[in-house]
């Protein structure tokens, strides 16, 4: 649906008119000093603000008075007039022509005031009635990817929390209401709702949430001033909930500029997923060799560099066996990768010096503490403003950059943005302070030319990664309910794919092709599978053991499972020229925290749809319009990937069929149709 041009309107009752030209407008009922918000021919009412100071809850519908003072891009309301209380600036900020809004709270004092907690759009009556029947949904966004949690698109009835995003909306027409934080400085934002028969019967957007999710122990921070602001939230009512939220990732990016990467989307190998604690020296070089005599040739490479990265346990090789490893894939033509946990003390040691410190810090002076304990979520975590800490990173980025590593796995840095009872820096006072804080430090010890990935990590900020793992490992296993992890995986594929927007690259983890205690999961239909979760979402790191040399060397079907589905397919033709595929749908996943079974690319002058069947027994049958494809009927005939196999399709549709546990990509060109497509995307037969 187009929108037309906007033109912010100020409307009391009886009293303030403006021009209603235009397609958001605001009203003011001074009646119940709540506003309503018109975009398009769809209203917002009952919309409040809040704030909390010295234990006192503030909200805008309470004020007596309200005095409305506009400019050409923004309007902002005074809410005052309650004895010795704070003032509540409520602004908002239109975009023109594009149907949504910027929205965010200011309380101010007449002396220093401090609040951990502002809620800048709230409603608690039906709204949105567009949004019901049994496609409607409530998306559910993580905190971070830590202890395997998922997305979530729950039908209504339901209430929830999702975390700094959200999306509602209705499936079958996709129109959708689309809230989230486009600044992530100061603030972890939570968005409370509750749906319903008629709509959207509550939306509680607030800066200061600090819970199980968050993994604190501690409440938010404080932020402190004669004026104190909450997170800017955009807001705004899209034809296609999808769209609405790629938009928000736009427009997140405009404020956090993504940490760049031009050479191409990387593809190689990491150490965890199969070999694991075992991290040897002649196994990674036998990998390294494997690569360079075999895979790379056979067709297992991308348009940058190929990385062979080891993972935790890579203190099992010596400084001369590092060093002898980075020398050894450069002279394959490869880079080399290493991982480093900047937040973490794993060995639980208070009395041993912080490295690099010169003995000036202990681990027991860099801890974040609740209530003077130590912090810990898998490991305990360290301040990422401190000295010490800083130390540190300085004395491993200098160690892993003269060694020339180029490719840092960085894990549980969730770590960093935990909220604590202070930090070394006194300026920073929440746990997404303390996180900007460090993470920015880390990034200019590593300079531009590293490849920064991010492990288990907040999904906001997210200017510190080229890619973030889109969920956590993703060990291959597979059951009969879920399809393990590849549906795992997927599910935040599903709901997690506009990510790319604000980093270069979502990373699907470690692929697996090979399990010799699993073999009946990793059959030729479960790596088909793998392989196409792994190219429609973004990075493409493989995780079998593939050496034959060392302590544990890798089963050689490992290696022929990899030639044969990773290179000689030709599936990493598909990989990295589009971005992650979005979901078809978004509310026909069999459960609430499962994943979608469609999704979509666009290559230009084709459509790639890429289908999975999580069930272990039955074949998934259906058919698609071409229009809900944004196809036109000319498309006469497309090609299934994986097979090679071209079909005939009907005038306005096609039908597929999926084998149980298996999955196909099929590409359909655009406009009228021979039974050619696009060279670069063909199967190597």
């Amino acid at each position: 649906m187009r929108i037309l041009p906007l033109l912010l309107a100020v409307l009391a009752p009886t009293i303030l008119q403006a021009n209603e030209q235009g397609r958001i407008r605001i009203r003011l009922d001074r009646s119940t000093m709540t506003e309503k918000i018109i975009i398009g021919t769809d209203r917002l009412s009952g919309v409040y603000c809040t704030g909390v100071v010295s234990g006192d809850t503030l909200r805008s519908c309470d004020y007596p008075k309200a005095r409305i003072h506009r400019t050409p891009d923004q309007i902002t309301i005074r809410y005052s007039g309650l004895p010795g209380k704070a003032d509540l600036l409520h602004t908002f900020r239109p975009v023109q022509g594009r149907g949504f809004f910027f929205v965010q709270t200011v309380i101010v004092g007449d002396k220093r005031i401090a609040s951990n907690h502002i809620a800048p759009f709230c409603f608690d009556r039906p709204q949105c009635a567009f949004i019901q029947g049994a496609s409607a949904r409530s998306v559910e966004v993580p905190f971070d990817n830590d202890h395997f949690v998922h997305y979530r698109s729950v039908p209504a009835p339901s209430s929830g929390r999702s975390y700094e995003a959200s999306a509602f909306f209705e499936g079958l027409s996709r129109k959708g209401l689309i809230v989230g934080s486009v600044e992530h400085t100061r603030w972890k934002t939570g968005i409370d709702y509750t749906t319903g028969k008629s709509g959207i019967s509550r939306l509680y957007c607030f800066g200061g949430v600090a819970d199980r999710q968050t993994r604190d122990q501690h409440p938010h921070g404080f932020l402190s001033g004669t004026e104190v602001s909450s997170p800017e939230l955009m807001v705004g009512i899209f034809s296609d909930w999808r769209q609405g939220l790629e938009t928000l990732g736009d427009e997140i990016a405009r404020r956090e500029t993504p940490r760049k990467w031009s050479r191409g989307f990387p593809v190689g190998w990491n150490s965890w997923a199969a070999m694991e604690r075992h991290v040897n020296y002649p196994g990674v070089l036998s990998v390294s060799d494997f690569f360079a005599s075999e895979l790379t040739s056979a067709g297992f490479t991308g348009e940058g560099p190929v990385f062979i990265g080891l993972d935790s346990f890579w203190d099992r090789l010596n400084e001369k066996e590092l060093r002898e490893f980075v020398r050894h894939c450069h002279s394959n033509g490869q880079e080399a990768g290493i991982y480093w946990c900047p937040f973490s003390d794993w060995l639980s040691s208070p009395d041993r010096e912080v490295e690099g410190s010169n003995g000036k810090w202990h681990y027991r002076d860099i801890y974040l503490r609740s209530g003077g304990r130590p912090l810990k979520i898998e490991s305990l975590a360290v301040d990422p403003t401190h000295e010490g800490t800083r130390m540190r990173m300085k004395h491993y980025i200098s160690y892993f950059k003269e060694l020339g590593f180029t490719y840092l796995k960085f894990d549980f840095i969730n770590n960093g943005a935990l909220e604590a009872d202070s930090y070394y820096d006194p300026s920073v006072t929440t746990g997404i302070q303390a996180y900007n804080d460090g993470m920015d430090y880390l990034c200019r010890l590593c300079g531009d030319d590293m490849f920064i990935a991010l492990s288990i990590a907040p999904v906001f900020p997210s200017r510190y990664g080229n890619a973030r793992r889109i969920s956590c490992d993703t060990w291959g296993a597979m059951s009969e309910r879920d399809w393990g992890s590849t549906g795992y995986m997927l599910n935040s594929l599903s709901f997690g794919w506009w990510l790319d927007k604000v980093y270069p690259y979502n990373d699907p983890d470690h692929i697996l092709l090979f399990k010799p205690d699993e073999m009946a999961d990793f059959g030729p239909g479960a790596n088909r599978a793998r392989m196409t979760s792994a190219v429609i979402t973004g990075t493409v790191m493989l995780g079998d053991n593939l050496s034959d040399k060392g302590e544990i060397p890798g089963d050689p079907l490992a290696r022929q499972k990899v030639l044969r589905y990773a290179a000689g397919s030709g599936v990493l033709s598909l990989a990295g020229k589009c971005g992650s595929f979005r979901p078809l749908e978004g509310w026909t996943a069999r459960d609430s925290n499962k994943a979608e079974p469609v999704y979509v690319g666009d290559y230009g002058d084709t459509t790639a749809v890429a289908i999975f069947n999580f069930d272990a027994e039955k074949p998934l049958t259906g058919e698609i319009l071409f229009n809900r494809l944004d196809l036109n009927d000319g498309v006469r005939s497309y090609r299934e990937f994986w097979s090679g196999h071209v079909s005939q399709s009907g005038s306005a549709s096609f039908r597929y069929e999926v084998a149980p546990q298996d999955a196909e990509i099929f590409l359909l060109p655009k406009g009228i149709c021979t039974d050619k497509t696009d060279s670069s995307l063909q199967k190597n037969e």
